[in-house]
C-alpha cells in the first residue's frame, strides 16, 4: 500500500513539474495583464502542490485534484479568450485530472487477510445475552468465582476514519466505534500502515 501511495506521489512529481514548466513558458512569452494574471496563478498553484506533498497521502489527493482542475480551466480559457491552443499541457492536466479523482478506500470492503489488518473478536451484546434460554441444572457461578478476563486483539486501536492511534485506555480510543477500529501488535506496525501516534502512547 505504501509502495503504491509512493508511485502515486513519483507520477504528480512528474505530471506538476510538466505543467508548472508550461506555464512558466506561457508566462515568459506573454506580456501585460495576461502575463500577471498568469504569474499569480502559478504562485497560487505551487502554494497548492507544495501543501499536496507535505500533508498524509490521503488528504493530499483532494488538493492534487483542485491543482489539475484550475490548471485544466486555465488552458481552456487561454484557449477560449486568446485562440492559443496547448495540446500536449492540456492533454497533461486532463490525465493528472483523472489519476487524482477522490475515491473511497478500498479497504473499507476488503477483508482483513487480504488487508493485513488484526481481526477482532467481538463479544455479544448484553440484549442477546438475556434473550438466550437459561439453562436450571447448571449451578450460577458465584461472583467471587468468575474470572475477570480482559481481552484486547492489540496493543493499539485506531479509527478507520483516522490516522492517529492509541493505547486502548485512552480516552480517545474509548469513543471508536467497534466496526471502525483497527488493532495494531507494534508501534512498527501502525507506523507502517501510516498512522501516527497520539500523545497517550507512551
Amino acid at each position: 500500500m505504501a509502495s503504491n501511495n509512493l508511485r502515486k506521489l513519483f507520477l504528480h512529481v512528474i505530471l506538476l513539474a510538466t505543467l508548472l514548466f508550461g506555464l512558466v513558458q506561457i508566462i515568459v512569452s506573454n506580456k501585460g495583464v495576461f502575463s500577471n494574471l498568469q504569474l499569480a496563478g502559478l504562485i497560487m498553484l505551487l502554494v497548492l502542490c507544495a501543501v499536496g506533498f507535505a500533508v498524509h497521502p490521503r488528504k493530499s489527493q483532494y488538493l492534487f485534484f483542485a491543482v489539475y482542475f484550475m490548471y485544466l480551466c486555465d488552458l481552456l480559457l487561454i484557449w477560449y479568450f486568446y485562440e492559443t491552443l496547448y495540446l500536449v499541457l492540456l492533454l497533461t492536466s486532463l490525465f493528472g485530472f483523472m489519476v487524482s479523482i477522490p475515491q473511497k478506500r478500498a479497504t473499507q470492503s476488503a477483508t482483513p487477510e487480504e488487508t493485513g489488518e488484526v481481526c477482532e473478536v467481538l463479544e455479544p451484546a448484553k440484549d442477546e445475552l438475556k434473550n438466550e434460554p437459561v439453562r436450571e441444572s447448571a449451578p450460577k457461578p458465584s461472583e467471587e468465582s468468575k474470572p475477570k478476563v480482559k481481552f484486547t486483539p492489540g496493543k493499539y486501536v485506531a479509527s478507520k476514519r483516522s490516522n492517529v492511534y492509541h493505547e486502548p485506555k485512552c480516552e480517545w480510543a474509548r469513543k471508536i466505534q467497534k466496526v471502525r477500529r483497527v488493532w495494531f501488535v507494534s508501534r512498527e506496525e501502525a507506523l507502517n500502515k501510516g498512522y501516527k501516534k497520539h500523545d497517550c502512547v507512551k
